[in-house]
């Protein structure tokens, strides 16, 4: 096995275009099975940005340092086999809640039917549980302590 430089690998990244990470992304979802249940861990993260001339880079709930601008992370992985599905970035000033919404869109672009949601706290809302409802998704979410919704 060949090891490849630090620069190597930085010019091989470097020199990946968006559209054909899009691209490869949406052949590896052709290939997952849409038949079997799947259970897709989803979580998100931010990640202080030191550039200045970022599109992405936006004040937001920024996790260490909150006098940067921040990029959001998020992906979504096959809980059984650990397969990473779909990742995407996102403005800083997004915060999780809100995210979910374009979340669950790109899913049902993806073809993703037969899904349940493993998401944490951040999710939780009653907006977010009535969208999961209606589209038919099962889901596991942490509550926030507004058990009275649960209720319902």
């Amino acid at each position: 096995m060949k090891i490849y430089s630090d620069s190597k690998v930085s010019s091989f990244i470097n020199g990946i275009k968006k559209e054909q990470s899009v691209e490869s992304l949406n052949r590896w979802n052709e290939l997952v099975t849409h038949k079997n249940r799947i259970y897709i861990s989803y979580d998100s993260t931010n990640k202080n940005c030191q550039e200045g001339d970022i599109d992405l880079a936006e004040f937001g709930h920024a996790k260490d340092d909150k006098s940067k601008p921040i990029i959001n992370y998020s992906v979504g992985y096959d809980r059984t086999n650990r397969i990473p599905l779909w990742y995407e970035a996102y403005p800083g000033s997004i915060v999780d809640i809100s995210q979910l919404h374009s979340t669950l869109q790109k899913v049902d672009g993806l073809g993703y039917k037969r899904i349940g949601f493993i998401l944490g706290r951040g999710y939780f809302s009653k907006e977010n549980i009535h969208e999961m409802d209606r589209m038919g998704y099962d889901f596991i979410i942490m509550m926030k302590g507004k058990k009275a919704l649960v209720q319902h």
